[in-house]
C-alpha cells in the first residue's frame, strides 16, 4: 500500500526500471517515466514535491480512484507536476474519453493544458484549457476548443440530456461540429453542476435528424402527422448560446423534408421552452391541400 497526501491505493503489481515504474491497481493500470522527481522533507506536503515526466495509462476508471473517498475533494493537495498525458481510455460516469494525449501543469493549485486532443461520443475534440478551484469548493474548467463529427445523441446521453426530458437523445441525432468557448463547474463530490454551463459556440448539424418531439405535433393539422415525426433536415449554422440554465437560439432557418420555417428562442434545462416560429402562410395551405387530398 502506498500513501500519498493521506489517498491510499492499493497496488496489486509495481515493476520499477531505474526512472520507469508500472503500476496497476483496481482495475486502473498506469506507466510512469520520471525525468524529474524532487521532495524536500516530508512527501505529505504538496510544496515539497515536483514531479516532471511522462505518464501513459491503457484504462483510468475515475468512479473507482474516488470512490472510496468521503471526503471533499482538494486540488491543492495534489503535487505539483509538468507531464505529457497518453491515456488510452478513461471513463467517469457517463462519459467516456479515448486517447487523451496532451502536456498538464498543475502549479500553484491550478491545472492546465496549452493543447489537448482526445476522442469521444464518436467524433473528436482539440484544445487548451485550465482547472482550478477556490477554498476547497467547486471545480472551475474554463476550456477553447473545437469538435468534429460528434454524434448529437451521443453528446446528449453523456451529458443526462442537460438534466431536462422535453428534447432528449432518443429525438435528436446527426453529425455536430463546433469552435467554442466554455465555462462549468463541477462539484467535489464530481457531479456536474448544470446551472453553470457557459457556452458559445460556431455550431454545425449535418445529416440531422429530430423524431417523435411531441411539441411538433401541434401543426399536424398543416402538415401530415408521419412527416413531424420524422424530420429530416439539411445542414444548421448557428451561435449557440448556453448561460445560466438556458439555452440561447439565435434566428436561423430550417429547411427539412416536412417544413421550411425560421426558428428562434430558449430551451432552458427545467423543461420550459420559448421559441418564435415562422412559417410561409402559402407553405401550410399547400400542405393542408396535400394533406386532404390523400
Amino acid at each position: 500500500s502506498m500513501t500519498i497526501d493521506d489517498y491510499d491505493i492499493d497496488i496489486k503489481k509495481a515493476v520499477g526500471y531505474a526512472d520507469s515504474y508500472h503500476l496497476e491497481f483496481d482495475k486502473n493500470d498506469m506507466i510512469i517515466n520520471m525525468q524529474k522527481i524532487n521532495f524536500d522533507g516530508s512527501i505529505y506536503y504538496r510544496d515539497d514535491l515536483f514531479v516532471n515526466g511522462t505518464i501513459t495509462s491503457a484504462l483510468i476508471n475515475a468512479n473507482k480512484l474516488i470512490s472510496g473517498d468521503n471526503d471533499p475533494f482538494d486540488l491543492e493537495a495534489i503535487p505539483r507536476f509538468d507531464v505529457d498525458l497518453n491515456i488510452k481510455q478513461l471513463t467517469y460516469d457517463h462519459i467516456d474519453i479515448n486517447h487523451l494525449i496532451g502536456r498538464f501543469k498543475n502549479k500553484s493549485g491550478r491545472i492546465s493544458s496549452d493543447e489537448f486532443k482526445f476522442d469521444g461520443v464518436s467524433g473528436s475534440f482539440n484544445g487548451y484549457g485550465s482547472l482550478h478551484q477556490y477554498n476547497k469548493g467547486n471545480l472551475y474548467f474554463d476550456i477553447v476548443g473545437s469538435a468534429q463529427q460528434l454524434e448529437v445523441s451521443e453528446v446528449f446521453k453523456q451529458l443526462k440530456d442537460f438534466g431536462q426530458n422535453t428534447l432528449t437523445h432518443q429525438h435528436l441525432s446527426g453529425k455536430l461540429n463546433a469552435d467554442f468557448k466554455t465555462k462549468f463547474q463541477f462539484d467535489n463530490n464530481f457531479n456536474l453542476v448544470m446551472k453553470t454551463i457557459d457556452y458559445d459556440g460556431y455550431t454545425i448539424i449535418k445529416n440531422g435528424e429530430l423524431n417523435n418531439f411531441k411539441p411538433l405535433e401541434s401543426l399536424s393539422y398543416y402538415i401530415s402527422i408521419n412527416e413531424l415525426r420524422h424530420i429530416q433536415f439539411e445542414d444548421l449554422e448557428n451561435i449557440i448560446k448556453i448561460k445560466n440554465g438556458l439555452v440561447h437560439i439565435p434566428n436561423m432557418r430550417i429547411l427539412s423534408n416536412a417544413f421550411n420555417i425560421e426558428i428562434e428562442g430558449t430551451h432552458d434545462f427545467y423543461n420550459q421552452i420559448d421559441y418564435k416560429v415562422r412559417m410561409r402562410l402559402s407553405s401550410l395551405l399547400s400542405k393542408k391541400k396535400n394533406i386532404k387530398g390523400l
